[in-house]
């Protein structure tokens, strides 16, 4: 989704998850069209679409910076506090 279709006050994120051996690595997540079947993808093919949610900006809980793949120390220290992962 672009910026033009949102809502006012939402956003659209891509989904993510984390690695279960590296924990500052996030993975964005797919959906293999030929399968229907959720994928994390570092290189998508074309037969991939971006998992995505719309929220609302109220929702969001932390900012932080994904960097290759990671988020730094202090952004794991604070979802892990928190209890999101």
């Amino acid at each position: 989704m672009d910026r033009e279709t949102e809502r006012p006050g939402t956003l659209t994120i891509h989904e993510l998850q984390q690695s279960e051996v590296i924990k500052r690595r996030y993975y964005p997540m797919y959906r293999n069209t030929h399968n229907d079947k959720l994928e994390a993808k570092l290189k998508p093919q074309e037969h991939h679409e971006p998992v995505t949610h719309e929220i609302d900006r109220s929702q969001i809980m932390i900012k932080g910076t994904i960097s290759k793949n990671h988020i730094p120390e202090s952004l794991l220290d604070a979802i892990t506090s928190m209890g999101v992962c």
